[in-house]
């Protein structure tokens, strides 16, 4: 004959061992192609890395930065800026990067300027930028055309979620 205490045991066992498998669950939830309104819940985070080039390498004046991303949202651009470290002024390249389906992205950052910065380190930023922030870089970079005239920028604006940094040295 079964005791109570038998019965709460399993009781306790059953309900620890369904809440274990509940919340390791992934749960995706969306509405129909064309329909608005799309709900997803996955639980992922947005993840962004540079892949190319590698911490403390020495990279020529232009260089191809090449990186990895996950769960990019919609709302969101991946940016490259550079940061000199001898500057202490940020720069946004001249465009965003360009994103592959899976996930890849490639993006031009010019280190320093032709014929000087030879030996000095600069921080590559991969960020992901709001609408915001996305026009107060364009803002910059034309300005900055217009006049011939590069200062950087002081601080990042508001909307900039730094994800990767590398420091590299200039050849």
């Amino acid at each position: 004959m079964k005791t109570a205490r038998s019965y709460a045991s399993k009781s306790i066992l059953f309900i620890v061992v369904s809440t274990m498998l509940l919340t390791s669950c992934k749960t995706e939830i969306s509405t129909p192609k064309g329909s608005s309104g799309a709900v997803k819940e996955d639980h992922q985070k947005t993840t962004l890395s540079i892949d190319h080039p590698e911490q403390n390498a020495m990279v020529p004046l232009a260089v191809t930065v090449t990186g990895s991303s996950r769960d990019i949202p919609d709302n969101r651009k991946i940016w490259i800026v550079v940061f000199p470290l001898m500057a202490n002024s940020y720069y946004p390249q001249d465009r965003s990067a360009d994103l592959q389906a899976d996930g890849k992205w490639a993006s031009v950052a010019y280190i320093g300027e032709k014929n000087k910065n030879t030996g000095e380190q600069f921080d590559i930023i991969a960020v992901l930028v709001d609408a915001n922030a996305e026009m107060q870089f364009r803002n910059y970079i034309q300005r900055s055309k217009n006049t011939n005239s590069y200062p950087g920028l002081g601080s990042l604006p508001q909307g900039v979620e730094i994800y990767s940094r590398i420091t590299v040295q200039r050849q």
